[in-house]
């Protein structure tokens, strides 16, 4: 598959540079069963090269898949979504077919994760990108307790969106971590091993190692969460075999490594996050947010019209604003082209204000945009989402203002 081929491609760069910290010093002795547990895109890169690393004479006995049950997602959650780990199995199967087939568990409680051990007797488990805390008492029924594979140099960014907080940080440099897994605590393990300081600018401008600065290189990238989490999860990889090919495993008291960061948290990202506040946000900022967030919204004043049964009801009464929410699609950095070319109506704009560009015509929509006033600047948006509405021009929202109870120009700040 293609997110393999092109991490590794990726990778491979870093590890010429670095390729002393991942020559193995011993083997281990010991034939482990291994439970993995891995959900996401990330969590493959593990798993993949642990069954590749498995099909090497004397090196891994058994190796089974513990990962997430297929929930409902969507609106009015009538879709079940796969974990991605599920959907890759086929192919991940091949890999593994000389040893025979890939067990696969999906145990939710204390119970079933300890009725798998009695039926397995793993030696490790080994967690990356699972999504929930493995149970203590599993952990503790093992030889060898467990592994982690961790997106940051830990402690910095210990948490659930550790590549979140990188980027929007406009971090210099970023890292993986192998840790044991803490009995009770997400993050708080032993470090067996830490991959290099690699440049978030390099690893987000893949095709040219440049000088750009971390904003240049982030605004630059098609999709710099993507990106990362496709090269970070091959580094990762790379440096869980490595502790398993050198046993570091087997005595992690004696193999920990001392921290060189700081501590610093990095919570699950709310949905909030990715609310627009102009008072408070200048356009670098926004469009770092969308790059790694996705679309971002903002909310507008509308009055929607009243129908004739409502208008009877209310008598002289009007209707009052009610906030909607916009949500603001294929973001660009207009502060340079929307005054050139529109210099009269730029002049006149306050912060929040928009305006809809090239809405002549049809045959002007695929240039329409809206644009929007910054603190220090302008930002146009593509396509627009108005709540109860479908993606749209700006163009097809020009047409229907009125029918949405757009009353003025403008985001609430």
């Amino acid at each position: 598959m293609s997110v393999f081929l092109l991490s590794q491609r990726t990778a491979i760069n870093y590890f010429h540079q670095t390729s002393h910290l991942f020559i193995s010093r011993s083997f281990s002795s010991k034939l482990l069963k291994i439970a993995f547990c891995g959900s996401d895109l990330f969590s493959i890169h593990s798993f993949k090269a642990l069954l590749q690393y498995a099909a090497t004479p004397q090196a891994i006995q058994s190796i089974d898949l513990i990962t997430r049950k297929p929930k409902p997602a969507g609106r009015g959650r009538k879709t079940i979504a796969t974990v991605p780990i599920l959907e890759q199995l086929p192919e991940l199967q091949q890999i593994y077919s000389s040893t025979g087939p890939i067990q696969t568990h999906t145990p939710e409680s204390t119970k079933e994760f300890l009725d798998i051990q009695a039926a397995r007797n793993f030696d490790i488990v080994i967690a990356v990108s699972y999504g929930k805390l493995i149970p203590h008492q599993f952990i503790a029924a093992l030889p060898y307790g467990g592994l982690n594979v961790h997106p940051s140099l830990l402690p910095k960014y210990s948490g659930a969106s550790p590549l979140h907080m990188a980027l929007l940080n406009r971090d210099p440099y970023t890292g993986v971590t192998v840790q044991t897994l803490h009995p009770t605590k997400f993050d708080r393990g032993d470090i067996l091993f830490q991959s290099p300081e690699l440049p978030l600018p390099q690893l987000l401008n893949q095709n040219h190692l440049s000088s750009l600065t971390s904003d240049e290189a982030i605004l630059a990238a098609d999709s710099p969460l993507a990106a990362i989490t496709d090269t970070l999860g091959v580094v990762g990889a790379q440096a869980l075999v490595h502790v398993i090919k050198n046993g570091l495993y087997e005595s992690p008291a004696n193999n920990k490594l001392t921290p060189k960061y700081d501590y610093s948290y990095a919570p699950r990202i709310p949905s909030t996050a990715a609310e627009i506040h102009l008072s408070s946000m200048d356009t670098t900022t926004i469009l770092v947010n969308n790059k790694v967030l996705g679309p971002l919204y903002i909310f507008q004043e509308t009055i929607p019209p009243l129908s004739k049964k409502m208008k009877k009801k209310l008598g002289n009464e009007t209707s009052v604003p009610v906030p909607k929410r916009v949500q603001l699609h294929l973001l660009e950095n207009a502060s340079q082209s929307f005054p050139n070319e529109f210099p009269e109506q730029a002049t006149q704009m306050a912060l929040g204000d928009y305006f809809l560009t090239h809405i002549t015509d049809k045959s002007t929509e695929s240039d329409s945009a809206l644009v929007f006033k910054t603190s220090d600047g302008f930002i146009a948006a593509r396509q627009i989402k108005s709540e109860g509405y479908a993606a749209c021009s700006a163009y097809q929202l020009a047409l229907s203002m009125k029918k949405r109870g757009i009353f003025r120009n403008s985001f609430i700040l």
